[in-house]
């Protein structure tokens, strides 16, 4: 699991692959810095599962 932190924007993120054989490939702020996307990939399967959470602070 990642847990990035962007200080600027008082945001903290993670993202999880789920499943077997899940690997998540990245994760990142939105561009304006509300929100967070995951990529994640698959070696044996169809699909993979992704989970994303984000706690914004507004100070």
């Amino acid at each position: 699991m990642q847990e990035p932190v962007d200080r600027a924007n008082g945001l903290v993120a993670g993202a999880q692959a789920q499943g077997a054989d899940a690997i998540l490939v990245g994760s990142v702020p939105t561009d304006d810095g509300r929100g967070w996307i995951a990529l994640g990939r698959q070696t044996r399967y169809g699909d993979v599962g992704i989970s994303v959470y984000t706690i914004c602070a507004n100070r």
